[in-house]
């Protein structure tokens, strides 16, 4: 998946995720595929209206985490518990022959 790296002033970014879902009328709808999220970092943290407790806390990762102006690659891993963003641009990164 090419994304867009994270600008100088770390202000817009674009990455990927592992699990996303699609909320329709406030119910699950369903789980989305080949899915990043872009936005700059004040609208992204503005969008946030749930976080679960530490409970819900999970450790992923992933195997490239590409940035950079020459391009840098490295594995990378992080923990989170689930979240909810309202209003933020998802879009689905599919790639098509």
């Amino acid at each position: 998946m090419g994304l867009t790296p994270i600008d100088q002033q770390r202000y817009n970014f674009q990455f990927g995720g592992q699990v996303f879902y699609e909320i329709k009328n406030g119910e699950i709808a369903g789980m989305l595929d080949d899915v990043a999220y872009q936005s700059n970092t004040q609208e992204f943290w503005n969008s946030c209206v749930k976080i679960c407790d530490e409970k819900d806390y999970r450790l992923f990762g992933s195997f490239f985490d590409g940035k950079g102006q020459p391009s840098q690659v490295s594995a990378v891993s992080h923990g989170s518990s689930t979240a909810r963003f309202n209003g933020v641009n998802v879009i689905n990164t599919a790639r098509t022959i």
